[in-house]
């Protein structure tokens, strides 16, 4: 309605900024009636408290990862050999993967986990069918030298799944190591139940 306000949450700071400039020339007296969060959907209980959101009609949880915001974050989301940076050469960046400035990034994952904890995010997280091959040979290429982008990455499971059709080999991989950097199924569980709490 005319005197409703908003919340918005968003772990991206870039998101928060290019949702204030897309809502501003819509909402009157914005400042009034739109608060936006850097935040994570798991502390919605405690945000909507310190922003006085007491008596909520609703909560829309937008669960879609932005494509382009990702490929344009330059921490390791996008392995995509389409991606190319301005001079033209393919897309190589640091294995970092999380959304915001907190966990442990994935480089830290595939150098350090246990083979029997990196099949489980695999197999778990990316429903990955061939995720001990996978997980062998990024032990073998860990032992030679660390896997710090994400061609190298991509190098290392294109050895044992040879591209076919239009889904990359790595595609899985790389969701599984996204999800478990970012803790994204414990985060939506306590999200869900939260919401419910403070609806």
């Amino acid at each position: 309605g005319p005197d409703g306000k908003l919340l918005g949450i968003d772990l991206d700071e870039t998101s928060i900024l290019v949702a204030k400039k897309n809502v501003e020339f819509r909402i009157q007296n914005t400042e009034k009636r739109l608060r936006l969060v850097q935040g994570n959907f798991k502390d919605i209980k405690e945000i909507a408290r310190k922003n006085e959101f007491t008596d909520l009609a609703g909560i829309l949880m937008d669960l879609g990862l932005s494509s382009r915001l990702l490929e344009a974050s330059g921490r390791g989301f996008s392995f995509s050999r389409f991606a190319r940076s301005l001079e033209g050469r393919q897309k190589d960046e640091i294995l970092d993967m999380r959304f915001g400035p907190d966990g442990v990034p994935a480089v830290e994952l595939i150098n350090q986990e246990t083979p029997e904890n990196l099949e489980t995010i695999l197999r778990e997280f990316g429903e990955e069918p061939r995720a001990r091959y996978i997980v062998k040979a990024i032990i073998a290429e860990r032992k030679r030298q660390p896997i710090i982008t994400t061609l190298q990455l991509v190098q290392v499971i294109e050895q044992v799944l040879p591209r076919q059709g239009k889904i990359h080999p790595a595609t899985r991989v790389f969701q599984a190591l996204r999800m478990a950097v970012n803790h994204e199924l414990e985060n939506l569980e306590k999200g869900l139940k939260d919401s419910l709490e403070i609806l």
